[in-house]
Order: C-alpha cells, then sequence, then structure tokens
C-alpha cells in the first residue's frame, strides 16, 4: 500500500484459505487460479463519507460498509472506475474492472451515467467487469444500460430486502458479451427479479438462486448468435413465479439447458418462447413443482429437444397447447 494519499489502496485482501474475507462459506467456491487477491481501488476520501472517522479511511468505497457512504457517491465511483480503467496497462486494466467481495449499497448504475448524459458503460479493452463473491445490500439497478464489457458474478448475493420503491435486482441489461451468474443467489423479500428485456450473446446462470415473495422474470430477453444458455442447477423458490415467456434462444450451434434445475412456486411459463438453432435443447433431469406453460412456444433446433428424467410435479399439471 503506497502512504501517498493519492496513490493509496484499499487494505482489502481475499483469501482462499479464509472463506469469512470474501463472503464465502466455503474454500471450494473460490474460483481464483490465485489463493489471494488484493483490491487494486484506491482508498475512500473523507468527503465521501457520511461521518468523521477516527483515523484515515483503509478501505475503498466498495469494500466500505454502504450505510458509511453518502448517497450517489458508490455510484458514481463504479461507473467512473470502469470508464478510466483502460488508461494504464493492460495487467492494470484487469484489475481496475475488478470488485472481488465487494459490499454494494444500493448501486444505480443507470442514474449514474444519466448524470454524464450516457447509456453505455465501457472502456477500450475487453476485460470482464467482475462482481465475483461480491454482496448487493440494496440491488442493482441498469436499466437500459449497454454494457460495453463482459460481466461476470459467480458466488454474488442479492440481498434486496424490502425497498418500497424499486424491490429488484434490476437487470434490464444490453450487453453484446456474455453474462455470466455462476453460483449467484438472488434472495430476499423483494417483489420481483427482472431480467428480461435484454440482448445477450450468452448467459450462464449455473448452480444461482432465486428466492423471493414475488416473480423472477427473464421474459422478452433475447440470447443471440453463437452462445451458449446455462441454466443448470439453477434453484427458483418463489410466490409469483418464473417468466421466459416470448424469450427468443436464437444460439447457433450451442446448447439451451436447465438440467438438473428446479422450479417451486407459481406457474412456470415459457409461452411463446423461440428455441433457434442446431444445438440442443435440455430440460433433462429438470423438476417442476408448478404449473408449467408452454403454449404457442416455438422449438426449431435441429438438435432435438430433451425431456429425459424431468419431472412435473406441479398440482395445475403441464400447458403444451400450441408448441
Amino acid at each position: 500500500m503506497s502512504t501517498n494519499d493519492s496513490t493509496k489502496t484499499c487494505a482489502y485482501t481475499a483469501t482462499k484459505t479464509e472463506p469469512e474475507t470474501w463472503h464465502g462459506e466455503s474454500r471450494s467456491e473460490w474460483n481464483r487460479s490465485a489463493s489471494t487477491w488484493d483490491c487494486p481501488h484506491p482508498v475512500a476520501k473523507q468527503s465521501q463519507l457520511t461521518a468523521e472517522m477516527n483515523s484515515e479511511p483503509e478501505y475503498c468505497l466498495f469494500h466500505t460498509h454502504p450505510e458509511k457512504i453518502k448517497d450517489g457517491v458508490e455510484s458514481r465511483a463504479f461507473v467512473t472506475t470502469i470508464q478510466q480503467s483502460d488508461v494504464e496497462s493492460d495487467a492494470v486494466a484487469r484489475r481496475k474492472k475488478q470488485f472481488i467481495g465487494a459490499t454494494f449499497g444500493y448501486l444505480e448504475i443507470d442514474a449514474a451515467l444519466k448524470e454524464q448524459d450516457e447509456h453505455r458503460l465501457g472502456a477500450d479493452d475487453d476485460y470482464p467487469i467482475v462482481f465475483d463473491h461480491a454482496v448487493f445490500k440494496g440491488g442493482l439497478s441498469a436499466q437500459d444500460v449497454v454494457f460495453q464489457q463482459p460481466i461476470r458474478a459467480c458466488y454474488t448475493q442479492f440481498d434486496c430486502i424490502d425497498r418500497s420503491e424499486s424491490h429488484i435486482p434490476d437487470l434490464g441489461v444490453r450487453n453484446k458479451y456474455a453474462v455470466d451468474f455462476n453460483g449467484a443467489e438472488f434472495a430476499g423479500r423483494y417483489h420481483k427479479a427482472y431480467v428480461g428485456g435484454a440482448t445477450y450473446e450468452a448467459v450462464n446462470f449455473r448452480h444461482a438462486e432465486f428466492t423471493n415473495d414475488g416473480t423472477v422474470r427473464f421474459g422478452g430477453a433475447a440470447v443471440t448468435a453463437d452462445g451458449q444458455v446455462r441454466f443448470d442447477g439453477v434453484t427458483f423458490r418463489t410466490d409469483g413465479g418464473v417468466s421466459f415467456a416470448a424469450t427468443r434462444f436464437q444460439n447457433g450451434e450451442y446448447i439451451v439447458t436447465f438440467r438438473g434445475s428446479s422450479f417451486t412456486g407459481d406457474t412456470v411459463s415459457f409461452s411463446n418462447s423461440e428455441f433457434h438453432g442446431s444445438g440442443t435443447t435440455e430440460f433433462t433431469g429438470t423438476t417442476f413443482n408448478t404449473h408449467v406453460r408452454f403454449t404457442d412456444a416455438e422449438f426449431n433446433t435441429t438438435g432435438g429437444v430433451s425431456f429425459i428424467s424431468c419431472r412435473f410435479r406441479g398440482n395445475a399439471g403441464t400447458t403444451l397447447r400450441g408448441a
């Protein structure tokens, strides 16, 4: 850590053998090649915090508890960090986009960009924005944002508890690259989780968990080009159901898979969804403890559709009308 205030970096270190340092439960969740990760971001300024501290800040805004940060500061700093992350070497540019083990409040990316009269977020490189092992205490809003970087959020927690205005991890995102939520957890009493109205080249929600009192919506999303769509081992436990209605999967030779996933709650809808390409669409080993609708869904895949070992346990049955 530098002693120069202008270059002093955050004191946070995530260590594989100490899961408590990165919001983990087991070292097996650690998904990095190195056994430690040191935060590259500058320490927070006193003027960015809500109250005077007895000593100089040691951590960056992203590893400081959100309650200690002034409103809007964290979101603006995040956007600026990404926008300015390509000014140095490749190694630095890559690390500047990493927010491992961060604790965010309500990250309003869309609002911060709107202040700049901008709707795109990115830098002049292809390094991913990494939210691995981060916690979002208030959610994430990126409505109509165009991400110019890949996004990765492995073993990330969205703990959105009782937000009165925007109860959602709001992922109305357009991204020309991959969106990877491997092992992410969406938990809390929010009204709905919205991941629809988006266009992706590839989506990975493997082993993600959605637990809420409302609806999880992917409706109207489009997955295009030769990208994989993976919902392997995903757990949906919702009171309001899960909607993939009018979702378009146009993924060339790659697969669309819900292998081993579990749906519990209200209706699961794939109504008016379209599956196009030469890859396989798999519901192998999927369990539906719900009413399932494939009304007017279109399967136009040369690779076939598999429901092997799929279990339908909903009291209201399964609707395949027009599929």
